[in-house]
């Protein structure tokens, strides 16, 4: 598995990935306001063994409402899987 084992907590497996969000989604006190469905953008953290097209460190824009959201250490991780990713980002 490749990433960074001191910044993340999580190691997937498989051809999972962990991102971190960069636009969660926005809430007003207990509600959460959706937007038009519209690809997400995050920058993947850690990759499973069997991924093929995302590496850590780079960004890319994923499906919405995709995923499982977990919360360790004070910090927001998204594991996804990496067929629900659109598009490698360029810039990273």
């Amino acid at each position: 598995m490749k990433g960074n084992a001191q910044t993340c907590p999580l190691l997937p497996v498989g051809d999972w990935v962990v991102v971190r969000p960069e636009d969660p989604p926005t809430t007003a006190g207990s509600l959460i306001v959706l937007n038009q469905p519209r690809p997400r953008k995050g920058k993947v953290v850690r990759v499973g063994p069997e991924c093929l097209y995302a590496d850590p460190g780079t960004r890319v824009a994923y499906k919405p409402f995709r995923g499982t959201e977990v919360e360790l250490r004070g910090a927001t991780w998204l594991l996804l899987n990496e067929e629900d990713i659109l598009a490698v980002l360029g810039g990273s």
